[in-house]
């Protein structure tokens, strides 16, 4: 399989799938894209103080009407919204704290929170909530917009944990939305997955407190959030003290070492993962990229090439359990047929090393 950087496919940016945790993905996007009226409710720092931390970032939440359409036929439970309208979070470019992104080493947050919801789509993983660029809606002013996920039913892991029990979060970590979302993680070099970053479904109580209903893996959702710590591999080499479900899942934390330092685990992809990821690189030239600026046409060909090699060591990696991974996927990908026609040093000096 041969792999073209400026191959485009028209495609439409979302692909509606009954099954969706979220509901109708493609009418949802295009209401982000074009609602007829859309306005600022505030921080969400500030609407939701009990339920979200606290963003280095600007994040606001945005109410976007689309007049005749029926919300509650539209979308799946637990999102937010009432009639004709959606409620979503939007992220400014202008409101990017530049600190944190000279720690990831990129220009833009907001086309990798774009970037992450294809990619989720491209695999059919269904992690990420339906994500756009937000030109269209809002004059073309850059930065992304997200389907909010409704804090009365979905939780921060963090905030899900108090009434969480030891088997719950053994069944959380056998989910196949964990496991999605660890290979996610590793493609896109996503350095930021702590526990304020991915919700748990769990409906809030009378007392004010998440309380967890599953009982096994099959009935555990996740959403994967706050995505713009992506595809930097200045970060991703960098940052000592990685988080998610990618390291817990490839490394454990060492008792014998010093504090932040992990010991490898090899923990085998299950099939249906694998297969998910070996249909997904079959079908690299059908993502489309090309709108999203600040990601090279090298960024997703060494995408393509951590793809290539998940699938060939058919276990979850991070750079804990293989530490030069950027030399072993270069030559993986190769193999598969997936080579870059831009090489570009880091790819061998520093990429992706630890």
């Amino acid at each position: 399989m041969s792999f073209s950087p400026e191959q485009p496919v028209p495609q439409p940016e979302c692909e509606s799938k009954p099954e969706s945790r979220f509901g109708d993905k493609e009418r949802l996007c295009s209401i982000l894209e074009h609602p007829d009226s859309i306005e600022i409710e505030g921080s969400i720092d500030e609407l939701f103080k009990k339920t979200t931390p606290r963003h280095r970032n600007q994040v606001d939440v945005a109410k976007l009407r689309s007049i005749g359409i029926n919300s509650d036929n539209l979308m799946a439970l637990h999102i937010l919204a009432d009639g004709e309208d959606v409620y979503a979070v939007y992220k400014p470019y202008t409101g990017e704290h530049a600190d944190h992104k000279g720690l990831i080493g990129v220009e833009k947050l907001y086309t990798r929170e774009v970037l992450a919801y294809r990619v989720s789509e491209h695999f059919d993983f269904d992690l990420v909530p339906p994500t756009v660029l937000s030109e269209h809606a809002l004059e073309g002013e850059k930065g992304s917009i997200q389907l909010f996920m409704d804090h009365n039913h979905y939780a921060t892991y963090e905030h899900s944990t108090a009434h969480m029990s030891e088997d719950q979060n053994d069944n959380l970590e056998e989910s196949t939305d964990f496991q999605a979302m660890a290979a996610l993680d590793f493609l896109l070099l996503n350095i930021d997955r702590h526990g304020g970053n991915y919700l748990v479904e769990a409906d809030l109580g009378d007392d004010e407190e998440y309380h967890p209903s599953f009982t096994n893996p099959e009935e555990v959702r996740l959403c994967a959030i706050d995505n713009g710590s992506s595809m930097g591999p200045k970060g991703y080499r960098n940052m000592r003290d990685l988080c998610g479900p990618q390291f817990v899942l490839s490394g454990q934390r060492s008792t014998t070492q010093a504090k932040g330092e992990f010991e490898p685990r090899d923990v085998p992809l299950p099939d249906w993962l694998l297969n998910k990821l070996e249909d997904g690189l079959s079908r690299a030239h059908e993502l489309k990229v090309e709108d999203l600026e600040d990601l090279t046409p090298d960024d997703i060909v060494w995408m393509w090439q951590r793809t290539a090699l998940l699938i060939e060591e058919k276990k979850f990696v991070s750079k804990v359990n293989v530490p030069k991974v950027s030399e072993a996927a270069v030559a993986i990908a190769a193999e598969k047929g997936v080579v870059s026609e831009h090489p570009h040093p880091p790819l061998t000096n520093s990429y992706l090393r630890s």
